[in-house]
């Protein structure tokens, strides 16, 4: 695979509604995309998707051994999906945040590493 990331037919459909229907592109590692669209278009549901944090959308996704896990998908600790709406709660501290993170990507922690993590 030449691209770092190959994306094909990819669709999703919410609700009875298709979002986004066969979108195909290649995405090399020096690449910037831009993702327009009306309100309601999938723009994010893609994004999350790509980024390995999304929910599943149809078609195939290929990605290049940078980023991906043994199994082919994307490594999330390797990528970074940065939203409109941040991913964190006001109500929980810092630290809170990071362990309820870690907690739901499926990742290792104590405090100590989250710790080290806010120090650096």
């Amino acid at each position: 695979m030449a691209s770092w990331l190959q994306a094909r037919s990819l669709s999703s459909i919410r609700q009875n509604r298709t979002l986004f229907a066969r979108l195909d592109f290649d995405i090399n590692k020096s690449d910037l995309i831009q993702i327009k669209g009306v309100n309601g278009s999938g723009k994010s549901t893609l994004m999350r998707y790509l980024a390995g944090v999304g929910q599943a959308v149809e078609g195939e996704l290929e990605v290049s051994d940078e980023i991906a896990l043994y199994d082919g998908q994307i490594d999330r600790a390797k990528v970074l999906y940065l939203g409109h709406l941040p991913a964190i709660s006001t109500r929980l501290t810092v630290l809170e945040n990071l362990r309820f993170l870690a907690q739901k990507s499926g990742l290792p922690f104590d405090d100590s590493s989250l710790f080290t993590a806010l120090r650096q």
